[in-house]
């Protein structure tokens, strides 16, 4: 009468190792971060991205050759309240200081360079942010009133960088027509990736860390 009872319990010990697994495996699976979703950098603070994406990001240098712009329009932004951008280039140049009677001062003209950036916060409205980010290079001379002219300039190893951290790639001068990624004296250049990719797919414009232009 009791070698049923005694199969039943048999039967019952072995589904209860069987039935702990399974609660194992769904709990590792819950805890557990997905791959694409951890390569997938945080892009801004405060909400969550639709699908974003830059309409244009176009590049300039002044004509005195001592101020980096990126005029630029991202779009896709959701509803993220904040959204960090990052502009960091390489200037090199030779360099005259004048005085403000025009004539030239501080003896012979001297090399001068400098790795220059600029950070700052964006606000999307309507999910976009439209801005321009400069780079201007600080005045070189030894005194303030003197004036800097400024010649055989060039802009290189130039990032733009975006999201949570700035960690994301962001549109870079493409080649502005004379077979390099820098930029020197009046010059002017289209930026690029602007879309690529998605939000799960760190590649295009979702691609991290970020790379300057420069090869």
């Amino acid at each position: 009468m009791w070698r049923p009872r005694a199969r039943y319990r048999m039967k019952a010990n072995r589904l209860i190792p069987a039935v702990a697994m399974l609660a194992l495996a769904a709990a590792c699976t819950e805890n557990s971060p997905n791959p694409l979703q951890t390569s997938r950098p945080e892009f801004g603070t405060g909400g969550n991205p639709g699908s974003p994406a830059y309409k244009y990001a176009n590049y300039s240098v002044s004509n005195d050759g001592l101020t980096l712009s990126n005029s630029f329009k991202e779009t896709g932004l959701g509803s993220f309240s904040t959204v960090e951008y990052d502009l960091s280039a390489h200037f090199s140049a030779t360099i005259q200081c004048y005085n403000h009677g025009g004539n030239h001062v501080e003896g012979n003209p001297f090399n001068f360079d400098a790795d220059l950036s600029s950070n700052t916060t964006q606000a999307p409205k309507n999910g976009q942010v439209t801005a321009t980010k400069t780079l201007s290079v600080p005045n070189a001379c030894k005194v303030a009133s003197f004036v800097p002219h400024a010649s055989n300039v060039v802009w290189s190893n130039i990032k733009f960088c975006w999201g949570q951290n700035t960690v994301t790639q962001g549109p870079v001068p493409l080649e502005p027509g004379d077979g390099s990624f820098t930029m020197t004296t009046g010059a002017t250049a289209t930026g690029g990736p602007l879309s690529g990719g998605s939000q799960t797919e760190a590649v295009g414009i979702f691609a991290s860390p970020c790379q300057a232009g420069a090869p």
